[in-house]
């Protein structure tokens, strides 16, 4: 009998021993999450809950219907690094090319709108983020035996899990069956890494949102952004996953209108990471003026001619064969419009062969004077004997500082702004 009762008491002993051995590392896991913990080995507070939830989302049936519906009108453009949907002959949606400054340089970027510019949504790039693994954070990651199980971890499935594995400790009544085989399939490696991808988390994602996901279809992390006060539209940034970095787009639509959110779609459907190469631009080009006449100045050549300039955003004269060329067709206006402030905050004109939408700086001004005097008196001259002019100048400098000084003289403030241009 006593060996009996000996026996049953160093049963449960050991049981209780092997329970605790399995059960610590997710009370322990719960703890932190739940309450924070400080020691020498790790330090967290968790203050932002939604960070614990990732999802994958699909395209429901209905999504897919949308996208199946006027596949004709849509045609993907290399647009600088992204592949991008532009409307072609849309009857609802017209593209209209926007350049924004970056951080380390110019970004291209498009509104779309339809035909009496009631607007529906926008794209444009945003900033490169490095997948950076915290490993410094906590000396917890260092320990061997678990550095050696994060170093395993391809950067593919960290990149993933950011927006798509669920972290939360699983939740339910304590010693269910079903609470206890989810906690059994847990370990303390995956807890750890866990961890690992939450300080990960705050770093990609960060403080200002109201949800994430994972886009399934198309591979993308997806990020919901605040709306800001007062304002109808919501904005998502998008993230694709490259080699060592997040390469990311902001969309922002109007969700209350089913045109924006139909856009939202269309360009998460389509989108993927190419990077710029100028050798495109002229690839691009030639695609362009092999288009009838008709077609380069309807829509169609317009969104040829954006995609090709997005790989030279800097070079003056594609931006004056843009704007001349698109020009020839009334129906351009409103892309004009935003070409025209463009090349005249950069270039200091609008290169317009239209005399009302003409606008350049003094010194613009200046300068094609001087060039159209040259051309004039250089045809003249070799039309006739070589008589020299009564101004004689050394060279184009001081020709420009005489007329600089002229149009001083005549009250000419060269530093002044232009009102604003209006394309009606």
């Amino acid at each position: 009998m006593r060996t009996l009762l000996s026996l049953t008491i160093f049963c449960l002993i050991g049981f209780l021993l092997l329970g605790g051995i399995l059960f610590t590392p997710y009370f322990f896991y719960k703890k932190i999450i739940d309450e924070g913990y400080h020691s020498r080995l790790v330090s967290i507070i968790v203050k932002k809950r939604e960070l614990l939830k990732g999802k994958e989302i699909g395209l429901s049936k209905f999504e897919q219907k949308i996208l199946e519906s006027n596949q004709d009108k849509w045609k993907n453009f290399h647009l600088k690094n992204f592949i991008l949907p532009f409307p072609v002959y849309h009857p609802v949606y017209n593209l209209i090319p926007v350049v924004m400054d970056g951080k380390l340089s110019k970004e291209p970027g498009a509104k779309f709108v339809n035909n009496k510019g009631i607007f529906f949504g926008q794209f444009f790039s945003g900033e490169k983020i490095a997948l950076n693994l915290p490993f410094k954070n906590q000396k917890l990651y260092n320990l061997p035996i678990f550095k050696n199980y994060l170093l395993k971890i391809s950067d593919k499935k960290i990149a993933r899990d950011i927006f798509l594995k669920d972290i939360n400790p699983f939740r339910g009544k304590t010693f269910s069956k079903k609470t206890i085989d989810r906690i059994l399939q847990g370990n303390m490696y995956e807890y750890v890494y866990n961890l690992f991808l939450l300080e990960i988390r705050r770093t990609v994602i960060g403080k200002k949102f109201e949800d994430f996901y994972y886009d399934s279809e198309r591979k993308l992390g997806v990020v919901i952004l605040p709306k800001k006060e007062g304002s109808e539209y919501r904005q998502i940034k998008v993230f694709i996953f490259n080699r060592g970095y997040f390469r990311t787009l902001f969309v922002r639509y109007d969700d209350k209108k089913k045109e924006g959110r139909n856009l939202k779609l269309r360009i998460l459907n389509a989108l993927e990471y190419k990077p710029t190469n100028e050798r495109m631009a002229k690839v691009i080009y030639k695609k362009f003026k092999d288009l009838t006449f008709n077609e380069q100045i309807s829509s169609k050549g317009t969104v040829f001619l954006f995609s090709a300039w997005s790989h030279l955003l800097s070079n003056e004269g594609f931006v004056r064969e843009m704007i001349q060329f698109l020009e020839r067709s009334k129906r351009n206006n409103l892309v004009l419009q935003e070409l025209y402030r463009y090349s005249f905050k950069e270039f200091g004109t609008t290169f317009s062969r239209r005399e009302e939408f003409l606008k350049e700086t003094q010194m613009i001004k200046l300068k094609r004077k001087i060039e159209k005097e040259e051309e004039e008196f250089i045809k003249t001259e070799r039309e006739r004997e070589v008589i020299l002019p009564d101004e004689k100048f050394t060279d184009k400098k001081e020709k420009m500082k005489t007329y600089l000084e002229e149009a001083k003289a005549e009250g000419s403030n060269l530093d002044e702004e232009d009102e604003e241009l209006v394309v009606e």
